[in-house]
């Protein structure tokens, strides 16, 4: 029965949102609707059956749609009416999302956590760069010798055999060796490492020695870089912990010292955060 203007509209009951449809019957479901509108989930059709839009594309990603279907099937959007012809609005262009910050020594950028595996972060050695100004020293006192050597000769006051150069020579020889023979010296009987939880010293060459400060227990830690060691790449890591063995450790001759900074500040932070404690 029609019901008057001041009736409330009904709604298929296959179609809760509540478009209405004229007619006692929605077309479709077959079941009862009120007085006028369309069917919800196919507005393609009136009360009567009849094909309401000719031709519809979806109005987001302009695909076509099949009759009498309420949603696009590509992009899962409502159909609104449009003619065919008609070419949809592209959509408004969105920012990229902003990468998620670094986690530090964290993978995968996530928040320190208490369940973190203790893994190897950075390890480094004595660099050989921490020896150039040593060895182009000692290259100016080998010329200086040889230039005053030839000087003495030439004066007939000095060095007139061969084993009198040899002598004179081997001062300079003796530095060039002591140079070389303390970089080998540091460079393979001095490690260190890092890892989530500890900071590792390791020296010795025979007798090999290993010393472990808590991560939690380091204290302050900065790096220094004189003119020449700037130029060359390298400098000293000073880290300040309340290890008694080890109060205050020295990192000579780091190449890409401020790598190693960051990264024991950034465990020694982080460790901080998982314990609960103030940052400083």
């Amino acid at each position: 029965m029609p019901r008057g203007d001041d009736a409330p509209p009904k709604v298929c009951y296959n179609a809760p949102a509540g478009e209405e449809v004229t007619g006692t019957f929605c077309p479709k479901h077959t079941c009862a609707v009120p007085a006028r509108g369309v069917c919800h989930l196919f507005p393609g059709l009136t009360a009567s059956g009849q094909q309401r839009v000719p031709n519809v594309k979806c109005s987001n990603c302009g695909a076509e749609v099949a009759e009498n279907v309420a949603y696009c099937e590509k992009c899962l959007t409502r159909v609104d009416a449009m003619p065919a012809g008609q070419e949809p609005e592209p959509p408004e262009q969105q920012a990229p999302p902003a990468p998620a910050p670094s986690g530090g020594s964290r993978p995968g950028g996530r928040g320190p956590s208490k369940h973190d595996p203790d893994v190897e972060l950075w390890s480094g050695r004595y660099s050989p760069r921490a020896m150039i100004g040593t060895w182009i020293l000692w290259g100016l006192v080998m010329l200086l010798f040889v230039v005053a050597g030839t000087w003495l000769t030439s004066k007939g006051w000095l060095l007139t055999s061969l084993i009198a150069w040899l002598i004179w020579l081997a001062i300079p020889a003796a530095l060039w060796l002591y140079s070389y023979c303390r970089y080998l010296w540091l460079r393979w009987t001095i490690r260190y490492r890092l890892t989530t939880y500890r900071f590792y010293h390791e020296k010795g060459l025979l007798r090999h020695r290993t010393d472990c400060i808590e991560v939690i227990d380091i204290d302050d830690i900065d790096f220094e870089q004189n003119l020449w060691e700037r130029l060359v790449g390298v400098g000293t890591v000073h880290i300040r912990s309340s290890d008694p063995s080890n109060p205050v450790l020295a990192l000579p001759g780091l190449e890409n010292a401020h790598v190693a900074f960051e990264k024991i500040d950034s465990a020694r932070r982080d460790e901080r955060i998982r314990r609960g404690l103030n940052l400083v």
